[in-house]
């Protein structure tokens, strides 16, 4: 049964059952290491044989009778990057091996970039402002990086199929500054995705302004399979290739999760010209890499297909894990209505968040018991006109916006019948406005009524975002489950006492009222407020839908919510609120 379906009394019955078990398990005193993406002992006892693998003197030179002892060797033993260059699907010639850990050359090669540039002709990185995309969620180390350098990190949101593709094409076609994306293509830690063929293609062939932007494309779980099925990801230094930009991409790989952490080998392909200047730039950092830990890699496992082999070891300790917790889920949170999770193909991690419905935000207005379709939509301008076409109904505006003379609108009113006709205006936003604002619309700016959608589809969805839900069991259990762990201090007056809060952390956000934050030196700003009056109806069903505006001017409130509709409710009983717009007062705050 769905939490969201129990009443007081069930929901205190299953509280103290869960808290039962829960105090059960602490009384245990089990101590649990849940360091993510950390291999057992079981799986680091797979590798033993590395141990051994160079083991006297005459073990110590490689295939072309290099001394691996000795100093030389800048960009890895052939033998090594011949092994590992199928990893990212690149030819040893665009392949440099380095040390053991794939961050510490993401953060190196930002920091070549910084202080040198990029080989592209441009200016170092210091030199101008960098803005970087961060896909979130995504690996809070990559931010770490780029946040510590001092770039302004932008947020893209990630889907089933990798970022947003449509926002990441506006950034960076009109942003010079924007420098680069950090990318996790396959498993993506932390929710499994791995990039579709359509977002590797747009992220190879997207127009960007900055002539320096680079992509880093940490392929940290490309053998990471966990089926006999596993994900296929297109080969992005291809793609690039094929796109015109053969020198955008920055592709990395260890055996962090493979070998040893701490002592395995990591590594970064791209363009042959990339990895000529890398080397350039490598002759003045170092004389070359631990040779040995490349030779005793290869010596372990051989060949690549060998390596293949290994990881299938590794699937056979790690698939019943995630087995038994993907079971876990379903039986024990499923049925509760209180969380989903991803199913990754492979990887380290699985993520849980709150599981959304589909609610789609469709409001309906009511003007003295007429009913229309929001946002303005064809089937708005049929309820209103009689009209079936778009053009029909862009005539009709235009004949109303004629007869009201509006040629450059100066204020809300106009701008709304130039939007909308006179008809829509009257009925649909006179009123309503007027109500919220306070204020006719002829005292109010044009802009306010120009980011209302208008639509001449019939489409009644409020929002153009390609996905949108409501979390189930609402914002408030997200909420608490976001801050699980976090100090959470309630009541407390930041301009009071912001020197205090301040030294807390290193970013303050405030979002108290902007004119109070400067001490009202310019005088007090004017606020509009609202007033909610809620109460609990005996009935399952109060207006049919989750948002009702009242468009009249003689109804006092603006609209009612009622709140089931957000969650598909089949209560007996319903909820809803009446909004009531108000003049902002000090004491009220």
């Amino acid at each position: 049964m769905k939490l969201t379906e129990m009443s007081a009394e069930e929901l205190a019955a299953f509280k103290a059952e869960v808290q039962k078990e829960y105090d059960d398990f602490k009384a245990q005193g089990l101590s649990l290491n849940m360091a993510r993406g950390k291999p057992s002992a079981e799986q680091l006892d797979l590798t033993e044989g590395l141990l051994t693998a160079v083991k006297s003197n005459e073990d110590c030179f490689a295939e072309d009778g290099t001394d691996c002892r000795n100093y030389g060797g800048l960009d890895g033993l052939p033998e090594a990057k011949a092994l590992f260059a199928p990893m990212l699907g690149v030819t040893p010639d665009e392949l440099i091996i380095c040390g053991n850990s794939s961050l510490n050359i993401m953060y190196d090669t930002i920091a070549k970039f910084m202080l040198f540039g990029t080989g592209d002709g441009e200016k170092p990185w210091k030199d101008t402002k960098v803005k970087w995309l961060c896909p979130v969620p995504g690996y809070d180390r990559h931010f770490l990086i780029t946040e510590k350098m001092g770039f302004e990190l932008v947020n893209i949101p990630m889907d089933k199929n990798g970022p947003d593709m449509d926002m990441v094409e506006k950034l960076v076609a009109e942003d010079d500054t924007i420098k680069g994306i950090w990318c996790v293509p396959m498993y993506a830690n932390p929710t499994g995705t791995t990039y579709s063929d359509e977002v590797v293609k747009r992220l190879a062939a997207m127009k960007t302004k900055a002539k320096d932007f680079k992509i880093f494309w940490d392929n940290a779980y490309c053998i990471h399979h966990l089926s006999d099925t596993p994900d296929t990801l297109l080969n992005i230094l291809d793609e690039c290739e094929k796109a015109g930009n053969p020198d955008r991409v920055y592709m990395l790989a260890s055996t962090s999760k493979v070998t040893f952490p701490g002592a395995g080998v990591a590594m970064i392909a791209s363009s042959e010209k990339n990895i000529k200047y890398l080397k350039s730039m490598m002759t003045v950092q170092t004389i070359g890499y631990d040779k040995i830990n490349q030779l005793r890699h290869v010596k372990f496992f051989g060949t690549y297909e060998n390596l293949m082999e290994h990881m299938k070891k590794h699937r056979a300790i790690i698939k019943p894990k995630f087995k038994i917790v993907l079971d876990t889920l379903e039986k024990e949170i499923a049925p509760l209505g209180i969380g989903s999770w991803e199913k990754p193909n492979g990887g380290y991690f699985m993520n849980q968040f709150a599981e959304f419905n589909r609610y789609t935000n469709s409001p309906v207005a009511n003007y003295h018991g007429e009913i229309y379709n929001l946002p303005f939509n064809m089937n708005t301008f049929n309820k209103m006109w009689g009209v079936v076409t778009p053009a029909e109904a862009k005539a009709r505006i235009e004949q109303q916006k004629a007869e009201a003379g509006i040629t450059d609108p100066q204020n809300l009113e106009e701008q709304a019948i130039s939007l909308v006709g006179t008809d829509i205006y009257e009925k649909l936003i006179k009123g309503y406005t007027g109500k919220q604002w306070g204020r006719p619309c002829t005292e109010l700016p044009a802009f306010i009524i120009k980011r209302l959608p208008v639509r001449f589809t019939y489409d009644d969805n409020y929002f153009n975002a390609l996905y949108q839900g409501i979390p189930n069991g609402g914002y408030t259990a997200m909420v608490e489950k976001m801050l699980e762990g976090t100090e959470v201090r309630l009541n407390v007056d930041y301009l009071a006492d912001r020197e205090a809060l301040n030294a807390l952390a290193d970013k303050v956000v405030y979002t108290g009222p902007v004119d109070a934050y400067f001490g009202y030196r310019l005088g007090a700003l004017q606020y509009r407020s609202v007033r909610f009056e809620t109460e609990v109806l005996d009935t399952d069903n109060y207006q049919g839908n989750a948002v009702v505006n009242y468009t009249d001017a003689e109804t006092p409130y603006t609209r009612i919510i009622e709140h089931k509709h957000f969650e598909f409710g089949t209560q007996p009983k319903t909820v809803v609120s009446r909004e009531y717009s108000a003049e902002w007062m000090q004491q009220i705050h």
